[in-house]
């Protein structure tokens, strides 16, 4: 077979807990409305048959057009006929929708991606990861994670050697993708490759909210993957990779807790707005790693006109950018989901070519605390945590605090309706005292309360709250000592 007829076909899964029904037409138009909401015109395209066995299958297309990003830096200097004032980029792009035994498969080209990607299932690849391998197996080549606490929002790690995945149990991470390798067997046994398809003994693989083996494949053996795939999910996964739970909407109970988190959030991100103050979220797409190093932001306000944004992001700034436009209406929360969180964000690369594009919402992590209980919004999903990552943290800050805690250092209280700095005043012409609030040689806060007596100095920080405001904390307590040291 020509090689032309083969890619690297990465899969994803429809979540159909998603829609009212599982029925194949329902939901893949309403996927293909949503697209064209968000200017993506996809339409039908023909198909040599109707018949594909047990399959179903449907294929859209869509053509983008649009001017090169370096176009007005040349304007000056070219002629009105040159060809470079002229031209235009075309960007043509495929959404692949395959019904199989009551289940819906995806694969895309060009920006097919961005039009599904909020209706697939976030497990997915993992799903499948954790029931072809053992956890001790060495096969990871890389790993991507998020942080759910700490200062680190995300790292991909690659590694020179093949890796464990029980090495990667680091506290506090949600792990969001990883590239490991297919043996032999693997390919062949699990998924159906004969002996002379393989030109080496090994294949990768990347496993995400999406799966591809990095091997190009013909659209048959697309659909017997899509095939082995069913078979492989039935089985029981191998290992737990993550501490913490995606709450999917299967169930009275996940489905009403799904739009009761969704509420209180809008609430809380509204009333932050109304009363003017920074929401205490991070602000990054879920493709961290093409969306921290793009070139160029903008925030849509109108599909033909977009507007820059700058680095680094915030919902702050794209408040403001609203209000400068004069197109924020928040008289209510209905108002402000509409006109603020709905907007679109695109970030692109040199050329101006996307490279992420989701809503504001899509862009906030965090946590919250709803009914006594603390959940987690990571890519536009709620997760809840498994008791044993709260168990290891609990046994952590009590070794943390057995070895470092010092009675009557401070005995002062904190007033919560005050700020910072009028705590620290509290300080100042004490014996054995120095107060640095608000002293930052190099931009660095070597502590805010300093006491010492005949053999110790300590070195006190004070953070208001009890919140994800520790994260910064935890970065300003190692870059001081880092500096001191």
């Amino acid at each position: 077979m020509a090689e032309r007829e083969k890619i690297q076909a990465t899969i994803y899964q429809i979540d159909l807990t998603l829609f009212e029904t599982s029925d194949f037409e329902y939901v893949v138009d309403a996927i293909i409305k949503k697209a064209k909401e968000g200017n993506l015109d996809f339409k039908e395209d023909k198909l040599v048959t109707n018949t594909f066995g047990e399959h179903t299958i449907r294929i859209f297309h869509c053509v983008k057009t649009n001017p090169p990003k370096w176009s007005g830096f040349l304007k000056k200097i070219l002629a009105e006929n040159a060809v470079l004032a002229n031209c235009i980029n075309s960007t043509h792009s495929f959404i692949c929708f395959v019904n199989y035994k009551k289940q819906i498969f995806v694969t895309c080209g060009g920006l097919g991606n961005f039009a599904v990607q909020r209706f697939v299932s976030q497990n997915f690849g993992m799903e499948i990861l954790v029931r072809l391998f053992q956890k001790n197996d060495k096969v990871v080549k890389a790993i991507q994670d998020r942080g759910v606490t700490g200062i680190i929002l995300g790292q991909t790690k690659y590694y020179r050697g093949d890796q464990r995945l029980s090495d990667e149990n680091e506290f506090g991470k949600v792990y969001k993708q990883v590239q490991a390798e297919l043996s032999t067997p693997i390919l062949t046994k699990i998924f159906g490759f004969k002996h002379d398809e393989l030109k080496r003994n090994v294949s990768g693989c990347l496993a995400k909210n999406s799966f591809q083996i990095t091997k190009a494949i013909d659209f048959d053996t697309l659909l017997r993957l899509i095939d082995r795939f069913i078979e492989i999910l039935k089985k029981d996964g191998n290992f737990t990779l993550n501490k913490v739970t995606q709450i999917v909407k299967k169930g009275a109970h996940n489905t009403k807790l799904i739009d009761e988190l969704d509420d209180f959030l809008v609430e809380h991100l509204y009333n932050e707005c109304i009363n003017d103050r920074e929401p205490d979220f991070d602000f990054c797409h879920p493709e961290f790693d093409k969306f921290l190093t793009a070139s160029g932001y903008s925030l849509e306000l109108d599909a033909e006109d977009p507007i820059p944004l700058e680095a680094p992001l915030s919902l702050a700034q794209v408040i403001s950018v609203l209000k400068k436009n004069d197109t924020l209406l928040i008289d209510d929360k209905f108002q402000y989901k509409h006109s603020v969180l709905q907007r679109i964000i695109k970030a692109v690369d040199d050329e101006g070519n996307p490279l992420t594009q989701g809503s504001v919402l899509e862009h906030l992590h965090g946590e919250i605390t709803c009914n006594k209980n603390t959940y987690f919004l990571i890519d536009g999903f709620w997760y809840k945590i498994h008791p044993d990552f709260i168990e290891d943290l609990n046994q952590g800050c009590k070794d943390l605090l057995f070895q470092a805690w010092t009675d009557g250092l401070i005995k002062e209280t904190f007033d919560l309706k005050k700020r910072e700095s009028t705590f620290n005043e509290k300080f100042l012409g004490k014996k054995n005292t120095f107060v640095f609030d608000s002293i930052t040689p190099e931009n660095i806060e070597a502590c805010d309360i300093l006491k010492y007596d005949d053999t110790n100095v300590y070195l006190i920080h004070v953070k208001k709250g009890f919140n994800n405001s520790l994260r910064d904390l935890a970065a300003q307590v190692a870059i001081a000592a880092k500096r001191l040291e």
